[in-house]
């Protein structure tokens, strides 16, 4: 049964952002802020990713740009049997930095533990805001609880001046108040984090009586902080703060709040960010990595083209063959996708690859990068096709060669606050090199060619930072019709490459920037270099080790 039809309101929902001219939907997260229930209905959640978060309730998504972070994070299937609210993260930051300035002014002496708590306390308010702002759910009955109703909003309305403030707007009041705090003050919000007196009800009756109503409700809240898209902002973030939060993150939900707190981080700034926490075992033990399978990411794009036949061209299933189509049957979903595009590829080495593979293989297995590939393929279709069904492979080859830039950019964007220089050592740097190269023929080229575009950096700065953004793998395999090349990208750690080992670049780097042409022993003919991953029917990486695949 298709899923469209047991929610057809959702159907209606997606007219215009699945459209005639995009059939694989919109890639920004914006889409979601904008139209909650399209993007829930885009949501797919037959993945490994959403059964572990289901299973584990991660406190952290950790993922890269494009890998729906913000997706994972918001979708209600993430978060089942809580009511949630978000708060922007940035702008938490800034408050919660602002008053531990403010006790730096005073000369107050604080510690983690102030700062912990003052994260928490304010979460408690954020909590208040959103029971006040969702008082049409409460239905309440009895008078105990319409006391405790009252006694918050009293509490919000003196603390804010507002007869209804968002979360974020009591978040921020709080925060602000406390910013005065004297030295007695901050040790009572250590040790008894209900001292805060409000002007006629206290933090401490306003925090019981949100307890009594959530109770009575059966609810929980899951606090949504969402990521930090202006990435150089989060490597700005003082280690107090964040070092704060992620110790509450660690904590969980403690059996006295009736509330849980997640985060979404780019994976970008990971490592950045995992130097902050004064307790990583504990901290960042409840991490969620969106890491995707190649069969995960086929499955999306696949479900989407499926919506965009039923909303737009509901006879060009049946035009391809599917005498018996059913929307919602996702093994027909994938095999209608793959009968709208060419069973092969010519490659620019003149090799032949599978259509599905070549699209994925100039992918970094993140859904973002094959929607837009896929978009772009279609516009390239209706540029050179209109009319035909079927998708040839030159709108597939030329689509992808157009798409390189934009995806590469992003890809550079992400790292470009751990490394400024990024692209313009690549550009430099990257048509000087083979697709597959030694140790040491690197390192010749980058002296040659990078090092003097990335600050001076050493040839191991380099080297690292060209693993880190994806461009640079390691050969794990060499067989007749292409070499297999694993990339940081899809391991939970750093990528060690040994000095005997050759190193191949991703063919999305190799493709926009360009590379010489192989030669002598480490020529690779008409052999592409395929990441570790990337084939539909091939090893899932996050099950084991590509070495294991030996």
């Amino acid at each position: 049964m298709s899923p469209l039809n047991d929610r057809a309101p959702d159907l209606e929902t997606l007219r215009g952002i699945i459209s005639p001219q995009k059939p694989f939907g919109p890639w920004e997260a914006e889409t979601g802020q904008r139209n909650p229930a399209a993007a829930e209905a885009l949501f797919v959640t037959e993945n490994l990713l959403h059964i572990e978060a289901a299973g584990t309730a991660p406190t952290i998504i950790v993922g890269r740009r494009g890998s729906g972070k913000t997706a994972f994070l918001k979708s209600p299937t993430t978060h089942v049997g809580s009511r949630s609210l978000e708060l922007k993260t940035s702008q938490c930051f800034a408050v919660i930095e602002r008053a531990l300035s403010r006790w730096d002014d005073h000369r107050l002496a604080y510690y983690l533990s102030h700062v912990r708590a003052l994260w928490r306390a304010s979460f408690w308010h954020s909590v208040f805001a959103n029971i006040i702002e969702q008082d049409d759910d409460w239905a309440l009955e009895h008078s105990e609880l319409i006391q405790a109703f009252e006694a918050i909003d009293t509490y919000l309305r003196d603390l804010t001046g507002k007869k209804k403030a968002t979360p974020m707007e009591a978040f921020s009041a709080f925060c602000n108040a406390l910013a005065e705090a004297s030295s007695e003050e901050l040790d009572l919000l250590v040790y008894d984090s209900d001292s805060y007196a409000g002007k006629s009800v206290s933090f401490r009756t306003a925090r019981k009586a949100a307890q009594r109503l959530l109770s009575a409700k059966g609810a929980r809240v899951m606090i949504l902080l969402d990521s930090m898209e202006d990435f150089a902002r989060v490597w700005d973030i003082p280690d107090r703060s964040m070092e704060g939060l992620l110790s509450v993150l660690g904590e969980r939900s403690r059996t006295d709040e009736p509330f849980s707190a997640r985060l979404a981080l780019p994976a970008e700034l990971y490592f950045h960010v995992v130097r902050m926490s004064s307790n990583p075992l504990k901290d960042l033990n409840h991490i969620q990595l969106l890491h995707w399978s190649a069969p995960e990411l086929v499955r999306i794009v696949a479900r989407r083209f499926a919506m965009y036949c039923e909303l737009y061209d509901n006879g060009l299933p049946r035009r391809l063959g599917f005498s018996d189509w059913v929307a919602g049957d996702g093994i027909k979903e994938e095999a209608l996708l793959r009968a709208v595009l060419p069973g092969t590829v010519i490659n620019q080495m003149q090799g032949v690859e599978d259509s599905v593979a070549y699209l994925l293989r100039h992918t970094q297995l993140l859904p973002r990068h094959l929607i837009v590939l896929l978009n772009r393929v279609w516009t390239q279709h209706l540029a050179d096709d209109r009319g035909r069904d079927r998708i040839s492979s030159h709108a597939v080859r030329k689509a992808v060669g157009d798409a390189e830039k934009s995806i590469v950019w992003e890809i550079c964007e992400g790292y470009r606050p751990v490394h400024p220089n990024v692209e313009k050592v690549c550009e430099n740097l990257i048509p000087q090199c083979d697709l597959r190269m030694s140790w040491g023929e690197l390192h010749k080229k980058y002296n040659s060619f990078g090092r003097k575009h990335n600050d001076g950096k050493d040839y191991d700065e380099g080297r690292r930072m060209l693993i880190e953004i994806g461009a640079l793998g390691r050969e794990i395999l060499s067989e007749e019709r292409y070499i297999l090349a694993e990339f940081e990208y899809t391991m939970p750690s750093r990528l060690g490459i040994a000095d005997d080992q050759l190193l191949c670049l991703h063919p999305l780097f190799a493709g926009y920037f360009g590379v010489r042409q192989a030669q002598g022993d480490a020529g690779i003919g008409h052999r592409a270099i395929y990441p570790y991953g990337c084939l539909p029917e091939g090893p899932d990486p996050r099950l084991g080790s590509a070495v294991e695949e030996r």
